[in-house]
């Protein structure tokens, strides 16, 4: 977008006015800018331009965005990685601990078995340590439960399921949650205030669900049944 002047003149020798525009350099009229923008509309009745006065920051307004952004760097408080990765190794261990319990009657039985591993993982930020697997034998078949990790989005842990017939996820996930939710902001729409960003939000419980196939993905809480059904589709499809 460019921004100038229209200057009306006469046109010599006849009584039409004459439009003169005075290009200067083009204003790219984004966000962070449109608050220095302050549209105008041109005072001659025949025109239909809209004229831009700038406001460009000055020395001490810029020195006042720089203090706000190291006010918001401190009032941040630094994350325990290593307690992210606490928290996700005792809620693997929930997990197991879960599967454990919808088995045992079959373990006694000696109609499934169930064995753990340590396996690698590395992550962003955690970076390498160890988890454990698990594989259950069902007879002849055999499906393993092969976390994969922490720093996920949408999701605060994952675990894969996977048998000779395909692969079912199991999310940690707030225990309020459905299905991931996408939010989009439309440039132009009115933001919420500051002050409504920064109101302290409760913790949510995470729990264990088990995720759908794409494109629509639901959660859907891990119970018996829906454990049962889950590891029956991975190894008879």
């Amino acid at each position: 977008m460019w921004h100038g002047s229209c200057n009306r003149n006469k046109a010599i020798g006849g009584s039409r006015p004459l439009a003169h525009w005075h290009f200067v350099t083009p204003v790219w009229r984004s966000s962070s800018l449109e608050k220095f923008l302050a549209p105008r509309e041109c005072p001659h009745l025949d025109c239909d331009k809209q004229l831009l006065t700038v406001h460009f920051m000055t020395k001490e307004e810029f020195e006042k965005v720089l203090d706000q952004k190291a006010r918001a760097s401190t009032e941040t408080p630094p994350i325990n990685w290593e307690a992210t990765k606490r928290d996700w190794l005792e809620n693997l261990a929930t997990f197991y601990s879960t599967v454990e319990g919808y088995l045992a009657q079959f373990q006694k039985s000696r109609k499934v078995r169930l064995e753990k591993a340590n396996i690698s993982l590395k992550e962003e930020q955690i970076g390498e340590y160890k988890a454990n697997s698990m594989t259950i034998f069902l007879g002849s078949d055999k499906v393993t439960l092969v976390p994969i990790g922490t720093m996920l989005i949408g999701a605060k842990g994952r675990v894969d399921m996977t048998g000779p017939a395909g692969t079912v996820k199991f999310i940690l996930t707030g225990k309020r949650s459905n299905g991931i939710r996408i939010s989009m902001t439309i440039s132009g729409e009115k933001r919420p205030a500051r002050e409504a960003l920064l109101q302290p939000v409760a913790p949510e419980k995470f729990v264990w669900k088990i995720a759908t196939p794409p494109p629509k993905v639901r959660f859907i809480d891990l119970q018996p049944e829906t454990f049962f059904s889950a590891l029956t589709e991975v190894v008879n499809g």
